[in-house]
């Protein structure tokens, strides 16, 4: 009874029942408990009914995991029920038996930066867990780089990730933001310590998308952060190819200034 009124919203019956000495984490056969079932029906106040009459915040239902798990996927970004389950004692870091993915990654996958920052702060685990089943061995640093979170990329950084890491394409974090425009946390990350001569599997370089793309305020960062402006794609064409064949003024004379210090002349445009 206590989960069929958790999971359709009756505050009247739940508080009866809680009185009466229902059990507050009763399981049912699939391991639901009414906690899991209020967080499903999106019932915020008997969640934290629920709550204050302690509630187990980390039992795992064979179909949803922990409460957390669904906290995150019905949140639409929402972080309340998160903020909830979290300051009760749920456990970031719970292993979800229900899907490859912690915690952490499934937040970012779905784009809640908010949920993952607070993750994060409560010692979410960051490291090396990839996103998927599907060895892509994308990082919670490549999603939070190509989606452009650079607070929490700065989080991340803080925390020991492995910032040149790979996924299986080849691309590092620093890479994945430039290949999706997020210039600002490019820079971030190149300023950060990135290595910016790693090309993935494809032969693709940080300098060599920024100078074709003419992002000039880009360019200067990964010079400045070591990018070697000597590289070459297809064997044959360096950055300054391809800024000037795209007609990128301003990256050009950058490149030709990072050059010249370098001591090569004027026949690089050969």
């Amino acid at each position: 009874a206590l989960h069929w009124a958790c999971f359709n919203g009756n505050q009247e019956m739940v508080d009866q029942l809680l009185t009466a000495g229902a059990r507050v984490s009763a399981a049912l056969g699939s391991r639901r408990t009414p906690l899991h079932l209020a967080l499903l029906g999106g019932h915020s106040s008997i969640v934290q009914q629920l709550i204050d009459a302690g509630a187990d915040v980390n039992a795992l239902s064979r179909r949803d995991g922990p409460p957390l798990a669904i906290a995150i996927s019905s949140s639409n970004g929402e972080t309340g029920m998160v903020d909830c389950l979290l300051a009760a004692g749920a456990n970031p870091n719970i292993n979800c038996p229900t899907a490859p993915t912690s915690l952490l990654m499934r937040a970012l996958t779905l784009g809640h930066e908010d949920i993952a920052t607070k993750l994060v702060n409560e010692g979410a685990a960051a490291g090396a867990d990839i996103v998927d089943a599907a060895d892509s061995k994308r990082t919670a640093l490549h999603l939070a780089a190509e989606r452009g979170y650079g607070n929490l990329a700065a989080q991340l950084l803080t925390r020991g990730v492995l910032l040149n890491a790979k996924d299986s394409s080849g691309r590092t974090p620093l890479l994945a933001a430039v290949l999706a425009g997020q210039s600002n946390v490019a820079a971030q990350l190149a300023a950060g310590g990135a290595d910016c001569n790693i090309r993935d599997s494809s032969g693709r370089l940080a300098l060599l998308i920024a100078a074709q793309s003419g992002k000039a305020q880009l360019v200067q960062d990964l010079l400045d952060a070591g990018a070697d402006p000597r590289v070459f794609v297809d064997g044959k064409h360096t950055p300054l190819h391809l800024a000037a064949a795209a007609g990128h003024g301003e990256v050009v004379a950058m490149l030709l200034d990072d050059l010249a210090m370098m001591g090569w002349g004027a026949d690089v445009c050969a």
